[in-house]
């Protein structure tokens, strides 16, 4: 990774207060006339469920720096490519947005190994708004996110889990997805860390299969007192948690979601979640306890009429972190933006967190939710509650 200077820079991100004590000297003007953030997103096609609250949130973002000078008081303008939900379309769309329309910057939430790579070769900085699964070996040192890893949400929950006496005897359920087995590890090393016995890790290949864990009683081999669970396709993991619910499961067993999906954590949490605990990387509810979060609420719902998910947390969060060092140090020069990004404290919508040196991974909270009951809501809101938040800087690495 890139030299690190040993000094520490705060960058207040989000509030308006902006970095200060940088001893960095502001440019007199920019190369550039003009200044771009390029992203490819699906917009179309199977995913477009996903993009366009990413699209929202990365507007709100740039249009918040913009209103407080740009860069250099050159406005960011965004162009968005559509990848049409194909992956395979993605790198082309990249290369036209750093070949053709010379951005500053690029970003994506799929196709991250392809894309990151390509931002790499070009020495642009590349903003990561999906699932954080690239080995820290192969990070290359323009990669950022404020998403958590795999192994940073196993980690959290283990330890909540353990925390909460439910029992040493745990049993995993995954699909066979890459982002699943990133978690096993993870996994293991805990159970052996908390004293915990792994009695069952069960792996699904299709949605149906799930239903076969329940029906063969698979799901209760070995009597396990904690399940733990993870599929990342969100209709997969409704289905668990619908059966989970139809066998009863949670009369007799905890059921943690390391990982909720996008879509669970803004708007399928209620009534068939009830008593299902889920991690997850932000909530809403935060807003309770985090202006910057109830102020990011607000201006989400006006736009797009609906509640953000953390995914759409995650792209606002990371735009605006970028953005806004670009703004204070005057410059999209790619170098002098990752030496304060590598070292850069914030205040992001779920706290204090701070940027992770070996991978540029963020390092904030993880929330734990439990779905409630749905019938005696006390607004639109009132669907699950955060009930405990780990992971906190320097704790979860």
């Amino acid at each position: 990774m890139h030299q690190l200077s040993r000094r520490k820079f705060i960058i207040n991100i989000l509030t308006g207060i902006g970095a200060i004590g940088f001893g960095y000297t502001l440019p007199k003007a920019l190369a550039k006339e003009k200044i771009f953030w390029g992203a490819v997103l699906p917009l179309t096609g199977a995913n477009a469920l996903y993009a366009k609250g990413i699209h929202a949130a990365l507007e709100i973002a740039i249009n918040q720096v913009n209103e407080k000078g740009g860069i250099n008081n050159i406005p960011v303008d965004l162009i968005v490519e559509d990848n049409k939900s194909n992956i395979n379309n993605s790198i082309e769309m990249a290369k036209k947005l750093i070949e053709v329309d010379k951005v500053s910057f690029l970003s994506g939430f799929n196709h991250i190994f392809g894309m990151s790579q390509l931002a790499c070769n070009y020495n642009i900085i590349f903003a990561n708004y999906g699932l954080n699964i690239i080995p820290m070996e192969k990070v290359c040192n323009t990669y950022f996110t404020t998403n958590i890893t795999m192994g940073q949400a196993t980690k959290a929950c283990t330890e909540w889990a353990a925390s909460q006496n439910f029992g040493k005897a745990w049993s995993l359920a995954t699909d066979k997805t890459y982002e699943s087995s990133l978690i096993k590890p993870h996994f293991f090393e805990a159970a052996k860390r908390y004293g915990a016995k792994v009695k069952s890790q069960l792996e699904v290949s299709s949605k149906e299969d799930i239903d076969v864990l329940f029906s063969s009683k698979r799901i209760f081999k070995g009597s396990p007192s904690v399940i733990f669970a993870n599929f990342i396709d969100y209709e997969w993991q409704n289905r668990f948690v619908m059966l989970a619910r139809e066998y009863k499961v949670t009369n007799s067993y905890n059921v943690i979601l390391i990982l909720g999906s996008p879509l669970s954590g803004a708007d399928l949490i209620g009534s068939s979640y009830r008593d299902i605990y889920v991690g997850i990387p932000w909530h809403w509810k935060i807003e309770d306890r985090n202006k910057i979060a109830q102020k990011f609420l607000e201006i989400f719902l006006k736009k797009e009429d609906q509640i953000p998910n953390w995914q759409h947390a995650v792209a606002y969060e990371t735009t605006r972190m970028i953005l806004d060092v670009a703004a204070n140090l005057g410059t999209v020069a790619t170098n002098k933006l990752i030496d304060y990004l590598e070292v850069a404290k914030y205040n992001s919508l779920r706290g204090k967190g701070e940027m992770r040196k070996e991978d540029h991974v963020s390092v904030s909270n993880y929330f734990i939710l439990r779905g409630k009951i749905a019938e005696r809501p006390k607004d639109m809101f009132d669907i699950a509650g955060i009930i405990y938040a780990v992971c906190k800087p320097r704790k979860c690495r």
